[in-house]
């Protein structure tokens, strides 16, 4: 019998291969690139947001590094597409295991949060800086 764990993890290894997110928005008003230097981890985060309604209309993400990271932008960005960004800045470690429907370890949480402290830094650097052009609803 397949675990229920494989299963994801099978999942997880497709969403690698066949990303459908994975591209560069070219008039993105947030872009943004971390890396995690323990792994080797790298994501680039592209985002239109509207910044009158506060909603993220569409996101994309570019990278490398293991399945665990590669997975976890592509399903953040079908998380958070059309989300107000309120609530996106509200995903934590928890939503994020469950959008990935994995438990994870000390170190491999490291490489699945790294999609989304991606996109919060791209948003708190495009709209909280004061040269960051704007700002956006808490």
């Amino acid at each position: 019998m397949i675990s229920q764990q494989s299963l994801f993890s099978e999942e997880i290894l497709y969403l690698n291969k066949n990303p459908n997110h994975k591209k560069i928005i070219q008039n993105a008003n947030v872009k943004y690139n971390d890396e995690n230097p323990s792994c080797g981890d790298s994501i680039t985060i592209f985002a239109k947001v509207d910044k009158t309604k506060n909603i993220l209309e569409e996101i994309s993400w570019d990278g490398k590094g293991c399945a665990i990271s590669q997975a976890s932008a592509e399903l953040l960005c079908e998380e958070v597409s059309g989300k107000k960004i309120k609530e996106v800045m509200k995903i934590d470690s928890k939503k994020i295991t469950e959008i990935l429907g994995l438990e994870l370890g000390v170190v491999r949480i490291k490489c699945a949060m790294l999609p989304i402290a991606v996109l919060k830094k791209g948003i708190i650097k495009t709209f909280y800086n004061t040269n960051g052009g704007g700002k956006y609803e808490k």
